[in-house]
């Protein structure tokens, strides 16, 4: 830690750092040295989303949905291409109907088909959730 620094100073060079690894204010914990995360979580700059992944956002929306909700499909793309790769995995029918027709509404549960077995729930924010489902059908080609 740079200790001639002033406090804010610090803070905004780690704002810095942090604004250049996000993608879509989403950030991989990976992607960011640790006191750098550790700080932007303190100060409410950053807020965990699940383990390993985080969602830049600012002291008055930290503990709000908004961020969250305008946030979702972005953290889906990148959680889910960082994991499957970018040819794994697919939304089910219902979800990509809802992503497709512009739905404003984030639904509590998006189910993802996957080549890799994997069937489990992951835990989001603010009640949402992936199911997970390895599909032995998965499609052999993606719709663009």
């Amino acid at each position: 830690m740079i200790r001639d620094v002033p406090k804010n100073e610090h803070l905004a060079k780690c704002l810095r750092k942090a604004r250049q690894v996000a993608k879509d204010d989403i950030i991989k914990s990976a992607d960011l040295e640790r006191a750098t995360r550790e700080k932007l979580t303190k100060a409410n700059y950053l807020s965990e989303v699940i383990r390993g992944w985080y969602l830049l956002t600012t002291p008055l929306g930290a503990g709000t949905t908004t961020l969250w909700h305008g946030n979702f499909w972005n953290f889906l793309k990148h959680y889910l291409s960082d994991r499957f790769g970018d040819h794994g995995y697919c939304l089910s029918a219902e979800s990509s109907l809802d992503l497709y027709a512009s739905q404003n509404h984030i639904p509590s549960q998006v189910v993802i088909l996957t080549k890799k077995k994997t069937n489990t729930t992951v835990n989001l924010l603010y009640g949402t959730s992936l199911l997970l489902y390895t599909d032995p059908n998965f499609p052999k080609e993606r719709v663009k």
